[in-house]
């Protein structure tokens, strides 16, 4: 009897238990809740500024030429330095509001012949101008990389993300688009892009690679589907855009693309999800400018600006409220 009791315990146990792995298994089939960020509505977004009162750089620097890029709490910036014609690359702390001593160059942080626009994957910064380099920070080093004549150009569309750094268009091969591959330090053809240009913006978000804008494109606006490997053509931006030959003013943050442009001083935001842009002026002291960038660590947005005949840059946060 009592074996049989057990035996009854045994299977309602049994019975209880695969209805619950069975629930647990349906409900990890069914898709998630999409992220709340994807669900953004630009209209919702506001921005304010606080500038950061930085020491001078102590070097005075050709502004029209001047790279910045960002690791952590980290902002590097290079440029030529007007007293020698000679490159300079310093590190700026924002939680120690300090530069760091002169650090390691490479001579394609200039003003001459082809330009390109540093970008990073958190670890290491690159650049692909006249030569090639990665920028070790942990090392303090250059390192040069594989940069043959086929994808050689200047003034290119770039980005990096998921591994590669996607370069769009240019001086001489103004319809090509190509990519980088970081993990086997080899270059990859994709199909050309859909207008002739150069300085345009490029953003990857979810698989899909954003053209923005550029020299005899300013208003075109177009998506390249990694999965399918297929261009299509979006609605017109709402504004003009070229971008600077080494400034980086497209970023992606909380899943939006963010364009600052250095001209009208306003921040344009957009949604893919949605289709969406806002323009978002900026009410702040910051005047417009040629050498000036929008930059992202992951959890921030910041903008910096080199000014002109001084040892100066400006940087201001970005607080992003919805």
């Amino acid at each position: 009897m009592n074996n049989k009791i057990n035996s009854n315990k045994v299977l309602g146990l049994s019975r209880y238990t695969m209805v619950i792995l069975i629930a647990f298994f349906v409900s990890c089939g069914k898709d998630k809740d999409p992220s709340p960020v994807h669900n953004i509505d630009p209209d919702a977004v506001s921005v304010s500024l606080t500038k950061i009162y930085a020491p001078e750089t102590g070097v005075r620097v050709d502004y029209s030429h001047v790279f910045f890029s960002m690791i952590g709490k980290t902002i590097y910036y290079g440029a030529t330095s007007t007293s020698d014609g000679k490159p300079r690359f310093l590190a700026y702390n924002i939680l120690s509001n300090s530069y760091s001593a002169a650090l390691a160059v490479t001579d394609d942080l200039c003003a001459c012949g082809y330009s390109g626009k540093l970008v990073n994957d958190g670890k290491k910064m690159y650049l692909f101008a006249n030569g090639s380099a990665a920028y070790d920070v942990v090392t303090n080093t250059w390192t040069a990389l594989n940069y043959p004549n086929s994808a050689r150009d200047g003034e290119v569309g770039t980005a990096i993300y998921s591994g590669n750094i996607y370069s769009l268009g240019g001086r001489s091969r103004p319809k090509e688009f190509r990519y980088y591959s970081i993990k086997d330090d080899k270059w990859i053809g994709l199909p050309d892009y859909l207008y002739p240009t150069s300085y345009s913006g490029v953003a990857g978000i979810d698989n899909k690679i954003y053209v923005l804008g550029g020299r005899s494109a300013d208003k075109k606006f177009s998506v390249f589907d990694l999965s399918t490997r297929n261009w299509e053509t979006l609605s017109d931006l709402p504004f003009n855009y070229t971008s600077a030959p080494t400034m980086s003013t497209v970023v992606v943050y909380k899943d939006l693309i963010w364009l600052l442009d250095g001209q009208t001083m306003k921040l344009h935001i957009y949604n893919p999800s949605l289709q969406k842009w806002k323009a978002q002026p900026l009410a702040t002291g910051i005047t417009s400018a040629f050498s000036i960038s929008l930059l992202t660590n992951g959890d921030k947005l910041y903008i910096a600006k080199a000014l002109m005949n001084a040892a100066t840059v400006e940087y201001h946060e970005v607080a992003v409220s919805y």
